[in-house]
């Protein structure tokens, strides 16, 4: 519509400069819209109004200057009857198409939150796993030894103690038929309930060489006895390692005594004070025979092997007290 008004003085000036023919007749009919649409009548300069043809009256000129969109140079149209620098009739901007919407995306989980530590366990008794690790860091004691021992020594004693019982005997302190009569970081013993005469002990032997370290556990109070020797690396391995090798029985007698020809010796490796010591027992057809002796055998920790010792009889030694 706007470039159509802006024909408009064109063809008032054909119509006055005498130039025939087309201008006139175009002047002399109305000029409509398209067909549907509500019909415009656009009055020609010098034509008169034609009959039935309504003639809609001028619009008022707009005060408001056209622009273009926003951001760009305003471009103003002068219109037809409109004095020099009067605003025109502003045309809208053609709205700019939306941008397309974001694709629709799942919701986002959020963010874990930090979780709670578990709460810190009760603690345990010593087990097998922290073995290497105390011995590592010098802290291996008998108590830590024992703990990782297999329980066979107890099987030659009348009250036995299996697995279940060694940790209770260990954290309580006591059990049906053990107590722990006293420790050290080198030796741990424990008596048998309830007369209290016999027991059990671990008596440790540190090597400076290597830093192994041995346990040697074994029976008290009775007759006979039993002993056993295990040897931890560094590297926490545990292993059971030969006795020392059991004395003659001459060597618990003076030089040239003679035994009767009844009596049967035999020998055992004991646990004793300081070390191991060995204990020669007699049997004759009766049973077991007591025999006078002259010397004790021992075998002494040096901090690098045990070295054997001969010395005059003592009871005590002899019976492995500690």
């Amino acid at each position: 519509m706007r470039h159509f008004l802006a024909v408009i003085p064109l063809l008032a000036a054909l119509a006055g400069s005498g130039i025939p023919s087309f201008a006139g007749a175009a002047a002399s009919e109305p000029v409509t819209q398209d067909a549907g649409k509500t019909p415009v009548v656009v009055q020609m300069p010098g034509s008169a109004p034609k009959a039935g043809v309504p003639v809609p009256p001028p619009a008022a000129a707009s005060t408001e200057p056209v622009t273009q969109d926003a951001g760009k140079t305003p471009v103003v149209v002068q219109m037809p009857g409109a004095t020099k620098g009067e605003a025109v009739p502003s045309v809208p901007a053609e709205p700019e198409a939306a941008a397309p919407a974001a694709p629709s995306r799942a919701p986002v989980a959020p963010l874990p939150q930090s979780v709670s530590p578990a709460p810190t366990p009760a603690p345990t008794p010593f087990n097998a796993a922290s073995a290497p690790s105390a011995y590592q860091t010098q802290r291996l004691t008998a108590r830590n030894f024992f703990a990782i021992l297999p329980t066979g020594i107890f099987e030659v004693t009348p009250e036995g103690l299996d697995e279940r019982q060694k940790q209770e005997l260990l954290v309580k302190g006591q059990t049906d038929f053990w107590e722990l009569a006293g420790e050290t970081d080198d030796v741990i013993v424990f008596t048998a309930l309830p007369f209290r005469d016999s027991g059990v002990a671990v008596r440790l032997f540190r090597n400076v060489d290597d830093g192994s370290v041995l346990a040697a556990i074994g029976t008290l109070g009775g007759e006979m006895c039993t002993v056993e020797l295990w040897r931890m690396d560094r590297n926490g391995r545990t292993i059971p390692v030969d006795t020392p090798q059991e004395p003659a029985v001459k060597e618990f007698f003076d030089k040239g005594a003679v035994l009767p020809r009844n009596i049967n010796p035999s020998v055992s490796i004991c646990l004793g004070r300081g070390g191991l010591v060995a204990r020669p027992i007699f049997w004759n057809a009766s049973g077991m025979v007591h025999m006078p002796l002259a010397h004790d055998v021992s075998y002494q920790w040096d901090g690098h092997r045990f070295q054997k010792l001969v010395q005059a009889h003592r009871p005590d030694e002899a019976n492995g007290e500690f």
